[in-house]
């Protein structure tokens, strides 16, 4: 790349070469970088949890931001790349504090731009979004008073209980166990162990607290929502623990290889005295758990992201229904208890996908700043992304 840039500095002084400091290519070089070379470094930060990750993440940045001569540091464009993904996790992945302290020492060490992949789940992602889109106006700005605004400004009279939920989801994702690594947890069912019940009934126990103080019906609806969407991280769960139970049930009474379909499909189908042992109370539970937590996430999912804002949303919608229905059939190896059960859990299935959208809820790749009067928009759509400079 140094080679190009030096051919594109002789016709086009003022361009930049774009490249991504990506995988194999994360470390930086033992080379001079070209100063029109602009490279943004790709990494998972909300897996600072892992003080060892994180160290190595600040070391990287000011490595990266020494990687020019002395010459073409004044001219040079730097840049961090992170994922802010909310929909590929069915748990609030909220981690505000670590983005608040990338940012701010990004800066310091001389990264000029910022670009995120943002597909939001806004129900769970609650101020991140928000919070990056002020930071990058000024990363030096207190993290916690911008989150002070953010709760006052949005939920007023709930915003005490609110801030709690939020803060309590961050705590608990930053007190996971284990190794970090690449994207941990994306689009993996292991995540509903970092939100087990009795978490999930805290958080509860945050978002009634929060309705019932809400007096006007805009904090009423913004309550509902976000608690709404919180309401699929509940059934995921207990779908998860409902399979664990099965699993370990199954696996106490030495049952056969071939037994627990078989187990299950006796549930299924609504056979006598299918409760009267441990194993085929844990197989229901985990049937009904399973079924509502479909239901569940085609409601959420649609009055999340706004289906139904283009024409032929409705049929997707009826074909995602289906899916989920076939993959509950395809699991246990049978009906929803019959041809009947079917078809209504596919037509509640349908309803729920097509629901409009509630008023307040923002489309996918975009970043909104919502105040009391004088409302600032900062929505640039870039495909599911956004890109800001830090200058």
């Amino acid at each position: 790349m140094n080679r190009v840039a030096a051919d594109v500095e002789r016709t086009h002084p003022q361009k930049y070469l774009g490249a991504l400091a990506y995988f194999w290519a994360e470390n930086a070089p033992d080379f001079p970088v070209h100063r029109q070379v602009a490279p943004f470094l790709t990494a998972d930060r909300s897996q600072g949890y892992d003080p060892r990750f994180w160290r190595e993440e600040m070391l990287l940045q000011r490595r990266w931001a020494d990687a020019y001569a002395d010459e073409a540091k004044a001219s040079r464009r730097i840049g961090l790349y992170d994922y802010l993904y909310g929909q590929t996790f069915l748990v609030p992945r909220i981690h505000t504090r670590l983005i608040a302290e990338s940012i701010r020492h990004a800066r310091r060490v001389g990264f000029t731009d910022y670009f995120a992949e943002t597909i939001p789940n806004w129900g769970l992602d609650g101020p991140m979004p928000w919070l990056v889109a002020q930071l990058l106006r000024d990363p030096e700005q207190s993290p916690e008073l911008l989150l002070e605004e953010y709760y006052r400004r949005m939920f007023r009279e709930s915003a005490a209980p609110m801030r709690a939920f939020f803060e309590r989801c961050e705590r608990q994702w930053r007190n996971q166990s284990g190794d970090a690594y690449w994207l941990k947890h994306y689009r993996n069912e292991a995540q509903a162990a970092l939100f087990p019940s009795a978490v999930c009934a805290e958080l509860r126990a945050l978002l009634d607290d929060a309705a019932a103080r809400a007096k006007s019906d805009l904090v009423r609806r913004r309550v509902a929502f976000h608690a709404d969407a919180f309401g699929v991280t509940e059934r995921f769960v207990a779908m998860q623990e409902a399979r664990v139970r099965l699993a370990s049930a199954l696996m106490r009474e030495q049952t056969p290889p071939e037994e627990p379909r078989a187990v299950a499909a006796r549930v299924l189908a609504g056979e006598g005295g299918v409760c009267r042992r441990g194993r085929t109370r844990a197989a229901g539970a985990a049937v009904r758990a399973r079924r509502d937590f479909v239901a569940g996430l085609v409601a959420q999912r649609s009055d999340g992201v706004g289906l139904r804002r283009h024409r032929g949303e409705r049929r997707r919608c009826r074909a995602a229904a289906r899916r989920s229905v076939a993959g509950v059939r395809a699991n246990f190896g049978g009906s929803l208890r019959g041809r009947g059960r079917t078809k209504r859990t596919k037509r509640v299935a349908q309803r729920s996908a097509c629901r409009p959208t509630p008023s307040g809820a923002t489309r996918s790749g975009s970043v909104a700043r919502t105040a009391d009067a004088g409302k600032l928009d900062l929505r640039r759509r870039t495909g599911g992304a956004f890109f800001v400079s830090l200058e």
